[in-house]
């Protein structure tokens, strides 16, 4: 009796400041007064069942009442950074899509790292596939943020992994065309395309000089905004 008296008149306090606690009041309230009916010797036997109905349903209530209360006040999880970029026409790189290292590897200032995702599934009894091409921002990162030149010779990295989706999505339709049910087929097809991908890659950092070759670098922009181009849906 001593905790639910105790109880109510701390609630009472807290309507205070806080009309909405007044169904905590009488919660409490109704259970310090049926303490009292309960080891009260002459009527103990008559409230006992009315007693245990009414504690049950003063439990429920509560159990609702904080229900709300904690769902109201819920925060939802904050949303992540996000680590990969889809390539998407007219949304060039910038600088701050890399992280800053001051340390650089010997003859880099700058890596990007792109990566192709490959989802394969059946649709009308062929192999499908669903192909996207990302910047990873994790794995990608600068020395210098002031290098425009650089900037451009970076982005066409990126421009270079768009060639290569299209080209994988156009070859899946050519075996699609010829009826090819085997996904080993497909799967061999997508991997020889890929390591194209890093050769041609590798090419253009060498004749471009890693960007510093401006004539070179002129040249490849030309080659890959026409392979864009040719490749576009």
């Amino acid at each position: 009796m001593v905790f639910f008296a105790a109880a109510v008149s701390f609630i009472d306090r807290i309507n205070k400041v806080n009309p909405k606690a007044r169904i905590l009041i009488l919660i409490f309230k109704q259970l310090s007064s049926l303490s009292d009916s309960l080891f009260h010797p002459v009527i103990l036997k008559s409230l006992v069942t009315k007693s245990i109905s009414n504690l049950i349903k003063i439990a429920i209530l509560t159990v609702l009442v904080f229900g709300l209360v904690k769902h109201g006040h819920a925060q939802m999880p904050k949303a992540e950074a996000l680590e990969l970029i889809e390539w998407v026409e007219g949304r060039p790189l910038e600088w701050k899509d890399y992280s800053f290292r001051r340390v650089r590897r010997a003859g880099y200032v700058a890596i990007t790292s792109v990566k192709h995702s490959v989802k394969g599934y059946m649709r009308n009894g062929l192999p499908e596939f669903d192909i996207k091409v990302y910047f990873d921002t994790k794995a990608s990162w600068t020395g210098d943020t002031t290098d425009l030149a650089l900037l451009s010779h970076e982005r066409l990295h990126f421009d270079i992994g768009e060639i290569y989706r299209r080209k994988i999505e156009s070859r899946i339709v050519e075996l699609q065309h010829k009826g090819e049910k085997r996904a080993g087929v497909y799967r061999g097809e997508i991997k020889n395309i890929l390591i194209q991908f890093n050769d041609f890659s590798n090419q253009y950092d060498e004749e471009s000089g890693n960007g510093r070759n401006a004539e070179g670098q002129l040249r490849w922009q030309g080659i890959v905004l026409a392979e864009l181009k040719r490749l576009h849906k």
